[in-house]
């Protein structure tokens, strides 16, 4: 499984603290080693987003105020937004 990083969820990325930063990297490589073992890591808490279908569009934790959204495209893992919680998921 590979992973693409949207311009949006790039420009994100750049805007947070340095200490959530090192937070986003961490849960990236537990959701990389999560789907090469094929289950998910449970303290990332994913789940579908209610109402997207095309494409699902799924969210994981990375703290409890920040979230990451990202949705499966054949082998590839595309992370679509990241930030606070109530914003991110409203656009993700």
């Amino acid at each position: 499984m590979n992973i693409r990083r949207s311009d949006k969820f790039r420009g994100d990325y750049k805007v947070l603290p340095a200490d959530t930063q090192l937070l986003v990297d961490k849960k990236l490589k537990l959701l990389m080693e999560g789907f090469g073992k094929g289950k998910a890591q449970p303290s990332l808490r994913i789940k579908k987003i209610q109402g997207t279908n095309n494409p699902v569009i799924w969210e994981m934790s990375i703290t409890m105020g920040v979230r990451a959204t990202f949705s499966i495209e054949g082998n590839m893992i595309v992370l679509r937004r990241l930030g606070e919680h109530d914003k991110t998921l409203k656009k993700p």
